[in-house]
């Protein structure tokens, strides 16, 4: 069965030095534990994603009625890399939302 989860949106951002910062919405979060955010590098299949959390991100337990805003920071992120956001409910259900390509140019 699918997450109950209204997903706002998300995006991913790269900066030199920094890596990637991924941010998305979430409102309406029954029963989730919390989101797992994996990546694919750039030029590889989308079945080769590979999962950066090690634990999950907590939902928030006001989410029912209240939006709100996740971060997470992927170090050794680069452009073109692709970000899915996955939500994970308290009978293990999952829902994956993305991808989200990492914008942001490397210059030389």
């Amino acid at each position: 069965a699918p997450t109950a989860v209204r997903f706002g949106g998300g995006s991913a951002r790269w900066s030199r030095g920094r890596g990637v910062l991924v941010r998305w919405r979430a409102g309406l979060a029954r029963d989730v534990l919390g989101y797992e955010v994996l990546r694919v590098r750039r030029g590889s299949h989308a079945r080769a994603r590979v999962k950066l959390t090690r634990r999950l991100i907590a939902a928030n337990a006001l989410s029912r009625t209240v939006s709100t805003r996740y971060v997470f920071r992927d170090r050794a992120g680069r452009p073109g890399d692709r970000y899915f956001v996955r939500a994970r409910t308290l009978t293990n259900a999952t829902t994956m939302y993305g991808p989200f390509a990492a914008s942001g140019k490397a210059s030389r």
